[in-house]
């Protein structure tokens, strides 16, 4: 066990430190949350951005259309026409390139000068946060991305429109001004079987025509960032070991976007809540925390309880170790509330029983140790880290109805992810059905029966008998 390491992350200058995710990093938020800002006015273009300039090792993006676009273009277009022909075509790529004072994406290869979104009218300092949090979230996207993957410099087809090809160049003989500093990207842990998956179908995706990989991209890097992050996070309760043993998707019922929701829908007793409750969301921090000392003292990152336990299991020295692990659980448990117990906003943080750190074996310490995590958890860290989560679901995939949290699929979501479950193959519609589940989605028979009458009304939907024994679907994107 390295206490060195543990102590050089928990100690500063000799008093306790609240470390989070020194080890392994889990979630795409920090405990100044205030400082890393991802909402619904961010919407989902920003984040693709910033994942591919993470791919592509850029730090550049377009900030100004005419400056940063128009001009470059006119500029590498001297070299190869008349000074009228370019004066036609400067209206052209003004017209095309600049939809609504925003930068238009038309080819692949463009999505790594979309800038992320940001609130203007409140000021630079917010702008900033924005940024941060949007990065931040595109981070953990690009952990997904598997090695073999990231090795490819360009993933992309070349284009064959002479039009994009013109401002490609154009872009690459140009340094865009950059309006923040660089810093390195970071390695988020994510469920292998959530990454195998993201690998597979992105590689699908990039096979498609590039007007189709430009509008659905973005859609499916935000939805494997909702997918991921409702798969991890019920996994990080010890004590629900039946979740975090098993590699199988936890399912959740949605609904259509379109659809009332009533408090006896299973979107409400079946969805979110089933496996997001308030209260298991109010112990983000606690229980990462405690992930995160246990990963430090096996010299990680190793991964979840069930890849922990393997490797304390495998080490076979408990009696040798047991000393140093109760006086690490006396000395965290000690620190831990002298800490909270000075600060003011810390008050009924504080577990009302205090835990005897002797141990007897490995599974007792982790035991004892997710106790005092969890139980002498900073309150203001509860409500942090639940917003954080509900402010990223909420750009796309999650609504709150009349009181109730629901995951919702609006129409293009809905397609997409018809396509994207079936590979566009014409597959029954109860097959259809149970690939959903391998994305964690499962709907009530209310909601199938209108995804049928939508497939039905845009003739993606082939019926063989009226009593709609046989049913086939068919999406392409």
């Amino acid at each position: 066990m390295n206490y060195k390491a543990y102590n050089d992350k928990f100690t500063l200058s000799g008093k306790y430190h609240d470390a989070f995710q020194g080890c392994i990093r889990i979630v795409p938020f920090i405990t100044n949350a205030s400082q890393s800002i991802y909402d619904k006015t961010c919407g989902v273009i920003g984040v693709t951005g910033e994942f591919f300039r993470l791919w592509q090792g850029s730090e550049e993006f377009v900030q100004n259309v005419n400056q940063d676009v128009v001009e470059p273009v006119k500029i590498y277009l001297k070299e190869k026409m008349d000074v009228d022909s370019i004066s036609k075509i400067e209206p052209i790529v003004s017209d095309i390139m600049n939809i609504d004072d925003s930068f238009n994406v038309v080819d692949t290869s463009f999505f790594k000068y979309v800038p992320v979104a940001t609130s203007s009218e409140q000021g630079k300092r917010l702008n900033q946060k924005f940024q941060r949090g949007q990065r931040r979230i595109a981070e953990y996207i690009y952990s997904m991305v598997g090695a073999d993957l990231q090795t490819k410099e360009h993933p992309f087809k070349e284009s064959d429109n002479l039009f994009c090809r013109i401002i490609h160049e154009a872009l690459e003989n140009k340094a865009i001004p950059l309006s923040r500093t660089k810093d390195n990207s970071v390695e988020y842990y994510i469920l292998p079987q959530i990454k195998e998956q993201f690998n597979r179908d992105f590689i699908w995706l990039l096979k498609h025509r590039n007007n189709v990989t430009v509008r659905y991209i973005p859609l499916l890097l935000h939805f494997y960032a909702c997918f991921s992050m409702m798969q991890i996070i019920p996994r990080l309760d010890f004590k629900n070991q039946e979740l975090w043993k098993t590699d199988e998707p936890l399912v959740y019922y949605y609904m259509l976007a379109s659809e009332h929701a009533t408090a006896r829908s299973e979107a409400v007793l079946q969805g979110w809540s089933q496996y997001m409750k308030e209260d298991d969301l109010d112990l983000i921090f606690g229980r990462i925390q405690c992930l995160d000392i246990l990963n430090i003292l096996l010299d990680g990152p190793v991964g979840l309880y069930s890849d922990l336990l393997a490797r304390l299991a495998q080490q076979d020295n408990f009696k040798e170790e047991k000393d140093a692990l109760e006086e690490l659980l006396a000395k965290y448990q000690t620190q831990k509330r002298e800490a909270l117990d000075s600060r003011q906003n810390a008050k009924n943080s504080l577990a009302k029983e205090l835990v005897d750190p002797h141990i007897d074996s490995y599974e007792e310490f982790v035991r004892k140790l997710y106790y005092l995590c969890t139980n002498n958890h900073p309150a203001e860290y509860k409500t942090r880290f639940r917003r954080s989560l509900l402010d990223l679901m909420r750009v796309k995939l999650l609504e709150n109805r009349r009181g109730y949290w629901v995951l919702t699929l609006d129409d293009e979501m809905l397609l997409f992810m018809i396509a994207l479950v079936t590979k566009e193959r014409r597959v029954k519609i109860d097959e259809m059905y149970r690939k959903f589940a391998d994305y964690g989605i499962c709907f009530n028979m209310a909601t199938r029966s209108l995804i049928e009458k939508y497939l039905l009304k845009l003739n993606l939907l082939d019926r063989k008998s009226d009593s709609g024994e046989a049913q086939y679907v068919k999406v392409f994107l």
